[in-house]
């Protein structure tokens, strides 16, 4: 079917810009609807009143969901165009400076000349991102990069104002990890109600262990010397306090907020084939499994394991200057499911202590190879593994919807409501955690792992 009419679509953050050209004509004609719901179904009307044969969007997902979402929902196929190409292309074809509607004709010029050339079914969407796992992991990522940053802001306050009760909260920390002491929660509660050092003096263990709900006796021991610390200190001034009392409190909020999106990941990950799948693996836990399976999105996009490595920047490009061809590292990839990859090789090798794919780590490592390039040859390894499970979970829920079987129904939500019920929070205990750290996937049976020759 030959393309005729185009039209570009720019998003912003109310309104979708579009550009509507025909082959031939240099007239281009502008129309803007908003991202109310009646006014996306206008969109989809007029798409359909003027026979439209190519929308194309700039970018994909954020502001472009609605849009996105409504044009599924009328079975109007679209195509989705990375902003970088768009940007370089208004700039070195068009010559032209960005504005909404100058974005809305790039787009539609270089859906044209796409189709021109039959490159244009590359930028075609026909998979879509999970809607809840996605989401999830992305805003677990960010609240947990922001309360580092908010607990690296209080262990400045802190030395601001004591340098003693700095040095003995790192004393209390233990271990090679000195943010741990600061980052728990009855600490970030004793600086966030309690500001001003030096009122800590009128601290007993009842009354403290009622204040901020922690009968614990080793953490009432620790409050008690930080009390005995906190005798010295100086008096300090009313924006020290208020310095102090504004990071713990963030703090304190971010590392709540973390707390709910890992027990509501897991839940959803207990609900999810793909993931379920990637969790027999020693090591692979429910955070790394949702990261890898949001970041993929759909394994059927990718024709063989080779194009999955090189979306997640594990690959190679060739490189040919006249008669001589190299590799060089490519830097157009998933930078998140390259880092959650590295954290699968890392993991697995700790966990999995007797497979031969860490022998051939060992192997490597025994050789002088750097960690980084040891880690990325574990994770091309996995790659390979994890295509295949994924392949085969993909091709089994086929079959089964094949076979008459109904779509499943979207989870509720639920367990939104009480996000404590998560049999993994039942289960947790400091000890737990310590000795998840010891115990090697022996202790721990898994399903029977079929090993195959699969070195990188």
């Amino acid at each position: 079917m030959k393309q005729n009419t185009f039209v570009g679509v720019d998003p912003a953050s109310g309104d979708f810009e579009c550009a509507f050209i025909r082959n031939g004509e240099r007239e281009t004609s502008h129309r803007t609807f908003t991202i109310k719901v009646t006014e996306l179904d206008q969109m989809i009307e007029w798409i359909r009143d003027e026979k439209i044969d190519v929308v194309a969007i700039e970018g994909s997902g954020g502001y472009t969901r609605p849009l996105e979402r409504a044009l599924r929902t009328a079975e109007i196929p679209f195509y989705s165009i990375d902003p970088y190409r768009i940007t370089r292309y208004r700039q070195a074809v068009l010559g032209q400076h960005k504005n909404n509607q100058k974005d809305a004709v790039a787009v539609a010029y270089f859906a044209r000349e796409q189709a021109a050339q039959g490159n244009l079914e590359i930028h075609r969407r026909t998979w879509f991102p999970d809607e809840t796992l996605r989401p999830l992991v992305r805003l677990y990522e960010q609240k947990q990069k922001e309360a580092t940053r908010e607990i690296n802001r209080l262990w400045q306050r802190i030395q601001n104002v004591s340098g003693d009760m700095f040095l003995t909260l790192r004393g209390l920390s233990g271990g090679t990890r000195k943010s741990r002491c600061v980052s728990q929660q009855w600490l970030l509660k004793l600086f966030a109600w309690y500001p001003d050092l030096t009122t800590w003096q009128s601290f007993t263990r009842e009354g403290i262990a009622e204040v901020i709900d922690e009968h614990r006796t080793n953490i009432i021991d620790k409050i008690m010397v930080l009390k005995d610390v906190a005798a010295d200190v100086q008096p300090y001034s009313t924006v020290a306090q208020v310095e102090l009392k504004v990071s713990a409190s963030t703090a304190l909020a971010l590392k709540q907020a973390v707390r709910l999106l890992y027990h509501q990941i897991e839940a959803e990950v207990e609900r999810n084939a793909f993931t379920s799948r990637l969790m027999e693996y020693g090591g692979i836990g429910a955070i790394t499994a949702a990261q890898i399976v949001s970041e993929i999105a759909d394994i059927s996009r990718f024709p063989n394991d080779d194009h999955l490595a090189s979306y997640a920047g594990l690959g190679r490009r060739e490189h040919k200057t006249g008669i001589g061809t190299t590799e060089r590292s490519t830097f157009m990839f998933n930078h998140r499911l390259k880092n959650t990859f590295f954290t699968a090789a890392r993991n697995y090798t700790l966990y999995n202590p007797d497979s031969h794919l860490t022998g051939y780590y060992r192997s490597l490592k025994a050789r002088g190879m750097k960690q980084t390039e040891l880690y990325k040859r574990v994770a091309r390894a996995l790659v390979r593994r994890f295509y295949r499970d994924l392949k085969a979970v993909a091709a089994q829920e086929t079959e089964t919807r094949h076979e008459g079987n109904p779509e499943p129904e979207p989870a509720g939500n639920d367990s939104l409501k009480q996000p404590h019920t998560s049999p993994y929070e039942k289960k947790y205990t400091p000890v737990r955690a310590r000795k998840s750290k010891r115990i090697s996937s022996a202790a721990h049976p898994r399903k029977k792992e079929v090993i195959t020759a699969d070195f990188p």
